[in-house]
């Protein structure tokens, strides 16, 4: 899992917590 503390810096959380909850699907860690 990566660092939610570095995506919320950025402010990919959001974006990551919209596809969480939007794709049924978790997304593949690159």
């Amino acid at each position: 899992m990566k660092p939610v503390a570095q995506a919320q810096t950025s402010g990919e959380a959001e974006k990551w917590f919209d596809k969480w909850f939007k794709n049924p699907i978790p997304p593949k860690k690159s």
